[in-house]
């Protein structure tokens, strides 16, 4: 049967494309419109048009991951116990720093489970692609809830759609969102390069913490022990 007498929503047979047929391959033409490039994608913007770009960038990610649940729950080689898991989540937006997305499990039997995605990283303008994988990669948690990222649960990401693989790494979050925090080494000086030790973080460790951590470098080169510090930017 050819693709004209093909009956099936185009949504589902973008949706349900195997991990080895990339969406980028796709023509634009042939994505459904929530998959396409949101107005002003990849563009400078401030004060209000970054605003309303963000909105749209949060309805393109909520429409993704309607499709992805309507999917899964039409696939049949998914579970009648693994689709009513699903049902018992609900899709918001959190101000995640440090992954793009999470799934919290209900916290008693029957209960109601979440499914976040990072908004900080919506906003800034996160691929549709990565969003499709993001979300299939929270519906695999929720679908095989105690697994974490076993086998089992790597099985069900690769069945969806997914890679079965981290989202994204360290260093491509902190790209994306930034740093309000650097730590540098006492003795060294507040001046990048020229320390010990130098990081980037969202918030300002705890002075406890900060006080009793000394410089490895310094101690394990001089003997000498040295503090971090740290200063907002």
């Amino acid at each position: 049967m050819s693709d004209s007498e093909d009956d099936t929503p185009l949504v589902h047979r973008i949706t349900k494309l195997q991990p080895s047929v990339s969406l980028s391959v796709c023509q634009e033409a042939e994505l459904p419109a929530y998959m396409r490039p949101v107005e002003g994608e990849g563009q400078e913007l401030k004060g209000q048009a970054w605003v309303d770009r963000a909105y749209k960038f949060r309805h393109r990610a909520e429409a993704i991951f309607k499709a992805e649940v309507e999917a899964v729950l039409e696939n049949p080689r998914v579970f009648k116990s693994q689709k009513e898991s699903l049902l018992n989540f609900s899709f918001h937006f959190d101000n995640g720093t440090t992954r793009r997305g999470v799934c919290k499990y209900p916290r008693v039997p029957g209960g109601k489970g979440y499914i976040c995605l990072s908004a900080t990283m919506v906003d800034r303008g996160t691929s549709a692609e990565k969003i499709q994988k993001v979300i299939r990669h929270e519906i695999s948690h929720a679908c095989t809830p105690g697994c974490k990222h076993n086998q089992t649960w790597k099985n069900f990401d690769i069945m969806i759609g997914g890679d079965g693989k981290r989202c994204c790494s360290d260093k491509e979050v902190k790209e994306i969102i930034g740093h309000r925090v650097e730590v540098y080494c006492s003795l060294a000086g507040p001046v990048e390069g020229t320390g010990h030790y130098f990081a980037k973080m969202q918030k300002a460790p705890s002075a406890k913490k900060m006080t009793s951590k000394c410089c490895g470098k310094c101690k394990k080169e001089g003997g000498i022990v040295s503090y971090l510090r740290y200063r907002r930017v």
